[in-house]
């Protein structure tokens, strides 16, 4: 079975987990938001976030070979994509 997955609502899920584990508003949170100027990420932030996304969304995300990943919105296109091809693999 196909899992669809919304890209508002996976924004806002992403915004609700980097509030969570960030301290920010979930308000001053948007797509541009740059991880590390706008909302203080830092490493260690940023693996919580691979843990939490990981679980939040069963899938795996590959140690090696991420994208340049600065904003919000890089984080939801890369998890639109990795969802498509994990349900890709899934369906054959």
């Amino acid at each position: 079975m196909e899992r669809v997955i919304d890209k508002e609502i996976l924004e806002g899920k992403i915004r609700r987990i980097l509030s969570d584990n960030l301290d920010v508003d979930v308000d001053s949170i948007n797509g541009s938001s740059h991880l590390q100027d706008d909302l203080g990420m830092d490493s260690f932030d940023a693996l919580r976030l691979i843990f939490e996304v990981e679980g939040e969304f069963d899938i795996k995300v590959p140690p090696t070979g991420l994208p340049p990943i600065k904003t919000v919105a890089h984080i939801v296109d890369f998890l639109l994509k990795r969802i498509a091809a994990q349900q890709k693999e899934i369906n054959g």
